[in-house]
């Protein structure tokens, strides 16, 4: 689910802020790579798409990796970006 967040920011930032155009080239590429279009990954990716666009609309740092690890039972969530 992170590596699909991170897809989805990166691509809102590589169409230049705009989430419709990253939904239509989400909804695109996971027709492309899964041979269907599941209703449920397009919602999600449309939701994460316009709160990037919203939230976040001015950062615009590409992630390059993010990792997830326990920690003492607690959940430690890292990102790397290019800034």
């Amino acid at each position: 689910m992170l590596l699909f967040a991170s897809i989805v920011w990166n691509t809102v930032i590589e169409e230049e802020g705009n989430p419709a155009e990253a939904l239509l080239f989400l909804a695109r590429r996971i027709r492309r790579q899964l041979g269907r279009t599941p209703p449920h990954l397009v919602v999600m990716a449309g939701a994460l798409a316009y709160r990037k666009a919203e939230r976040y609309g001015a950062d615009a740092r590409i992630v390059t990796a993010v990792d997830v690890c326990s920690d003492g039972g607690k959940l430690r969530v890292s990102a790397a970006s290019t800034h």
